[in-house]
């Protein structure tokens, strides 16, 4: 059997040489992959004959467009970072395909002098961190954000950190709510700190003017006296300021025919501060004695106390008329004690300047030409009410008619108050009253004296004092921060009127007093530095 025989191949006939089964070369001098290494036969005659090119199996191609066959050592080329070496040459050669040495290290940019491995050329900021990953193998850098939040606490230790106190500028750090306040600490109009931090442990009465640097009242009460407050900061922790009118005495009661005593002026405010004060409320007038005679008036209650100069000239009240007395045998009762006139405030010329400017509020002066300053006051007082008559009396059996009763003193008015601090902090129980004091009441009318077949009258009753007049507060601030405190000038509340005597007899009840009027309401002046 002949060694040759046809073979299919890749759906193709063709002509090829077998060799003991296995194809070693084509008729048409094509080499076959599935060759023998360095393949031979025998052909008949005995003679030995290659199957082509010895090397001719060796040599490769990049693609099935290659033109040109050669060594895989000649057909590879190393690019950037990639190195080619030929092991064992020679011999068993194999070629090793390895990554450059200099390019695994980098630089940070062009300008860097010195490449090293990623993990030493990456440093770890504040909040941050930098490490290589665990694994083995393949290694990853991890970069960590170690901040979870900037807080606000955070920000302000931050911005804190860069500011410094100064003789004009002091800042004031609350870590509660994280702020931070710049207090100007200019001497006008917060004054200069003399007095330094103040916190009360008393209820205080001032006896000259003060400058603080931080005044807490801790709940107590300070009252002004007629001088100035000023300072950095007032925190009122409950506390209150005042200056307010003392109260008007009540008119005492008539005991039958003896009368009764008008009620006593307050005591007045102290007259030594650095403004003006309230001015004083008056007494009332007194009842008049009870006898056999005819009727007689009761004692007029005081005129008001007159301002002069005054921020408000007008407004100040009169007093009212004491009750009349009750009629008997000897003649019908009469009026009661006069009422006391109003106070007679004095306008302030304008050549003395114009006190409704922060300028003169801090210096309660004003400056009448060619000569010195003065002080001013804020409105006149209040007249006192009269005491109430006596009622007539009988002269054939000898009886006393009643005796009239005390006519109400006048509420003092409220003196002014002065604050000025650059900050000032309060609440719905924080209280600045410059207040009217009260007026007193009317005493009652005496009884007519009892006796059989007499006809005599009652005395007539004292009539109510008025309020005092609210005084003004001028509050001087930067800040301020006292949602539903009580600023208050109230006028005082109006005294109640005494009521008539009784009758003996065919004589008749004493008449009643007149109740007083409520005080005038003052001002409260805002200044915003």
């Amino acid at each position: 059997m002949s060694p040759f025989k046809p073979l299919y191949y890749s759906g193709k006939r063709k002509s090829v040489v077998k060799v003991m089964g296995r194809v070693v070369w084509d008729i048409l001098n094509q080499r076959d992959k599935y060759s023998t290494p360095n393949p031979s036969f025998t052909v008949p005659g005995g003679a030995t004959t290659p199957t082509g090119p010895a090397d001719q199996d060796e040599l490769v191609k990049v693609s099935s467009g290659d033109t040109v066959s050669n060594y895989l050592g000649n057909k590879l080329v190393a690019g950037a970072g990639v190195s080619l070496t030929i092991l064992n040459p020679g011999a068993d050669e194999t070629l090793k395909v390895g990554a450059s040495g200099a390019d695994i290290y980098v630089k940070t940019s062009a300008a860097d002098t010195t490449a090293d491995y990623l993990t030493n050329k990456l440093s770890a900021g504040a909040g941050m961190a930098v490490a290589e990953s665990a694994a083995p193998g393949s290694k990853t850098m991890v970069l960590t954000c170690n901040i979870t939040q900037y807080t606000n606490e955070m920000a302000e230790d931050a911005v804190g950190g860069i500011l410094t106190d100064t003789d004009m500028v002091d800042f004031v750090y609350d870590d509660g709510a994280n702020t931070i306040k710049a207090l100007i600490l200019a001497n006008w109009p917060y004054g200069d700190a003399s007095d330094s931090d103040v916190t009360l442990a008393v209820n205080t009465t001032l006896t000259r003017d003060m400058n603080y640097n931080n005044l807490d009242l801790a709940g107590y009460t300070l009252t002004a006296n007629g001088y100035k407050l000023r300072g950095r900061k007032l925190t009122f922790s409950g506390g209150k300021i005042t200056h307010s009118g003392g109260n008007g005495g009540d008119g005492a009661d008539a005991v039958g025919a003896n009368f009764g005593a008008g009620g006593l002026a307050p005591t007045a405010l102290s007259s030594t501060g650095s403004m003006c004060q309230g001015l004083m409320g008056v007494a009332g007038g007194n009842g008049r004695q009870g006898t056999t005679a005819a009727s007689l008036a009761g004692s007029p209650g005081a005129a008001g106390t007159a301002s002069n100069p005054s921020m408000k000239p007008t407004g100040s009240l009169a007093g009212k008329i004491g009750g009349t007395g009750g009629s008997g045998d000897t003649g019908a009762g009469v009026a009661g004690g006069a009422a006391g006139a109003a106070g007679v405030g004095t306008a302030i010329s304008p050549a003395s300047g114009n006190p409704r400017t922060f300028t003169y509020y801090e210096i309660w002066r004003i400056f009448p030409s060619g000569a010195s300053p003065i002080l001013f006051y804020y409105i006149a007082g209040n007249g006192a009410s009269g005491g109430g008559a006596s009622g007539s009396g009988d002269l054939g059996p000898a009886a006393n008619g009643g005796g009239g009763g005390g006519g109400g003193a006048t509420g003092e008015n409220g003196g002014p108050i002065f604050i000025a601090f650059y900050e000032i902090i309060g609440d719905a129980s924080a209280k600045v009253w410059s207040k009217g004091g009260n007026g007193g009441k009317g005493g009652n009318g005496g009884n007519a004296q009892v006796i059989v077949s007499a006809n005599n009258g009652g005395g007539g009753g004292g009539s109510g004092g008025d309020g005092g007049n609210g005084g003004p507060i001028i509050i001087c601030y930067s800040q301020l921060t006292a949602a539903g405190w009580d600023v208050s000038v109230a006028g005082g509340a109006l005294g109640a009127k005494g009521t008539g005597g009784a009758k003996n007899g065919t004589g008749t009840v004493g008449g009643d007093g007149t109740d007083g009027s409520a005080g005038v309401t003052g001002e409260i002046i805002y200044f915003k530095a």
